[in-house]
């Protein structure tokens, strides 16, 4: 290789003549372009970096620190009279160049681009976060380095470079051994040997559809159970390993389980009555115990007082997550006796095996087949309306008709107990009354 280099447009053209002359935008390394024009590296380089900044070669830095260089495909109109590239051209291209690499680096999804063995030649920080990598710790690796044992990588590949777009799923082994479920979508030779692949995370998105498909499935054995017009009961008896039996063993009272609420994250809001045991104690107790993570007083009398509890686990919840209902739960003297039931169609054998892997110690002491009466929408009626006062009845009316129930109010209570010529503080309570009988009536029946 000889040391002149000419004149530095003589340079520019004979570096102009090799691109054009190979591939459409073949990338060149600045020793490969000083070996075809038997010229220094140094002058090609600098002759490069000019022609660069002119926006007549594009340019991007691959594995190991070595830099590639390709001529940029140019519409006709971007030259000018005397075959120049035009100012507006050469800042449009700039411009575009900018947008992509701005594009590329902040978007949220992962972003990389391979050689033709598969090799990652560029990456942005979403891709890196994605597999747990730094840029230069994945650079240089190859695809098959983060699939799963026995995936047939050789064969997937030679499919992709034959596609002209390909997307699936994709099980992604992070270098720290987790896996990541990836969607992908993956285009061939957006540049002569460069390839590119665009990642999403979809775990925790699959989980939770995962979780969504199991709850809808246990909501709908919920339902069937409660509609079923035969059910089975089945009685549990256990002596350990809950909240409501150690209270009860603790504080020498009884607990009745009332009802509970779904709230966020799976967690359930437990009713409970306590009968014969002082409030006080019963909050130094729930406060020292595990798995009671809330506690709060409902109300209190002499006798009695009721809880909202959340309980990490309860033998009603274990009952409940299997698609039973639990219908009963006392707890005395430490011992607990659940009472659930499943409709005679379901699989009885998995609420046991259910409840049993849950609480080892427990037994089942009674098993029963009760027959539904059917009951029309008529009867069912009529038995809310010989529950409730004829002026429980009107009340309820007035604030239905009068929008007492709509969002905002239509009417305030004031206003219609004026109407009714009554006070607002009597209108209440038969309205509370009236609810009180009616929410009875809809979640557990009126004869209990």
């Amino acid at each position: 290789m000889t040391s002149s280099a000419g004149s530095p447009s003589g340079l520019r053209e004979k570096i102009r003549t090799v691109f054009e002359a190979a591939e459409i935008s073949e990338p060149y390394t600045a020793i490969e372009l000083a070996d075809e024009i038997d010229c220094t590296v140094d002058a090609v380089a600098h002759e490069l970096a000019a022609s660069f900044a002119d926006g007549v070669l594009g340019t991007k830095r691959i594995e190991a620190g070595e830099q590639v260089w390709w001529l940029r495909t140019l519409p006709p109109e971007s030259t000018t009279t005397d075959g120049s590239v035009s100012p507006r051209t050469v800042t449009e291209v700039v411009r575009s160049e900018r947008q992509f690499r701005a594009v590329f680096d902040e978007a949220f999804d992962a972003i990389l681009i391979a050689d033709d063995d598969a090799r990652y030649v560029d990456a942005n920080p979403a891709a890196c976060e994605l597999f747990g990598l730094s840029r230069d710790q994945l650079l240089g690796r190859t695809i098959s380095d983060f699939a799963a044992e026995g995936y047939n990588f050789e064969e997937a590949w030679n499919e992709f470079q034959a596609s002209a777009l390909e997307t699936g799923v994709f099980p992604l082994v992070r270098s720290d051994g987790t896996v990541r479920t990836v969607e992908f979508s993956a285009t061939p030779n957006i540049l002569p040997g460069r390839h590119l692949s665009v990642l999403r995370d979809i775990t925790e998105r699959r989980k939770t559809m995962t979780a969504l498909k199991a709850e809808q499935a246990k909501s709908e054995r919920y339902q069937r159970t409660l509609t079923a017009d035969s059910v089975v009961e089945i009685e549990f008896e256990l002596t350990d390993g809950n909240a409501f039996g150690e209270l009860s063993r603790e504080l020498e009272c009884r607990c009745d389980f009332e009802g509970m609420v779904s709230i966020s994250e799976g967690n359930l809001l437990n009713y409970v009555t306590v009968t014969c045991a002082v409030p006080e104690d019963i909050d130094e107790f729930v406060t020292e115990f595990d798995d009671v993570s809330h506690c709060r007083v409902v109300s209190e009398s002499d006798t009695e007082t009721l809880l909202e509890l959340v309980v990490d686990h309860s033998p009603i919840q274990t009952v409940v997550e299997t698609g039973a209902n639990g219908k009963s739960l006392r707890s005395e003297n430490g011992v607990t006796t659940v009472v659930a039931e499943i409709g005679a169609d379901a699989d009885l054998n998995e609420l046991i095996d259910s409840f049993l892997g849950e609480y080892p110690t427990a037994s089942v002491v009674a098993k029963r087949t009760l027959d539904r009466p059917i009951v029309t929408t008529l009867q069912s009626r009529d038995s809310l309306r010989d529950e409730l006062t004829s002026r429980q009845t009107e009340t309820l009316r007035a604030a239905y008709l009068a929008g007492y129930f709509e969002w905002p109010r239509e009417s305030n209570a004031e206003d219609i107990a004026g109407s009714m010529d009554i006070a607002t503080s009597t209108w209440l309570r038969h309205l509370r009354l009236a609810e009180s009988k009616l929410t009875r009536w809809f979640f557990g029946g009126l004869d209990t």
